[in-house]
């Protein structure tokens, strides 16, 4: 579904989605299953355009008046674009009630893009299709991001998403978990930096969708598709 598209902006909202859909069914592995998953268009109607930029993020302040409330500067991140979960499964509810999941395309030109128990994105930007995949990747398969901030030092446990580990390369094939299995082969290591961290926190592969735009996702993220579309 959409939000900040007036009336007279749906047909770019059709155009958003269109490029949308062809984008994420084309990327791997997505593409092996393009034809088992049902998308649903939801044409939802604002009295502005774009969506809200505070104050705490952006200056000058911009408020519009949107119909699933999209804003960016979510936590104080300004590139984290979201919407009013609340609506945003109103509506799904009323138009779609059997959906799994919900993703809400953005009419706003600023980079931006989150993902909790929904994706946002925003659809204007010249990297909105790298972006909603990227999404995606969290929202309903549960992948980490996998960059870093710079002198960050990750000290906790293990966790579970599937692509961030603890353990360097030696300790996780001497262990047998996570991606040990991959362990050299399509460039599958363990590359240290991770989920906000540039330290004790570890990546599969050098570049993955999960880290950065324009790459395919690695190995690894490509079984966390297989496992949830098979599922």
């Amino acid at each position: 579904m959409g939000d900040g598209y007036t009336q007279a902006e749906i047909p770019l909202f059709h155009t958003h989605v269109t490029n949308f859909v062809n984008a994420w069914r084309g990327e791997v592995p997505v593409n092996r299953y393009q034809h088992f998953i049902n998308i649903w268009r939801i044409d939802v109607e604002s009295a502005q355009s774009g969506a809200d930029k505070p104050g705490a993020c952006f200056n000058p302040e911009v408020l519009v008046d949107t119909a699933l409330d999209a804003r960016y500067c979510t936590g104080g991140t300004q590139r984290c674009l979201t919407a009013n979960n609340s609506k945003v499964f109103a509506t799904a509810g009323i138009n779609v009630p059997e959906y799994d999941e919900v993703i809400v395309a953005v009419n706003d030109a600023t980079y931006g893009g989150c993902a909790n128990s929904v994706s946002c994105y925003s659809a204007a930007n010249n990297s909105a299709l790298q972006v909603a995949i990227h999404e995606l990747g969290h929202s309903i398969f549960g992948l980490a991001d996998e960059y870093e901030n710079a002198g960050a030092t990750y000290t906790g446990g293990e966790l579970s998403q599937v692509n961030v580990s603890i353990h360097d390369a030696t300790a996780m094939a001497s262990l047998q978990t996570k991606w040990h299995y991959w362990l050299g082969i399509e460039g599958v290591s363990a590359f240290e930096g991770a989920r906000y961290h540039e330290f004790g926190i570890y990546r599969p592969r050098s570049s993955c969708k999960m880290r950065s735009n324009g790459t395919g996702f690695s190995p690894i993220c490509r079984e966390a598709h297989d496992a949830t579309l098979l599922g």
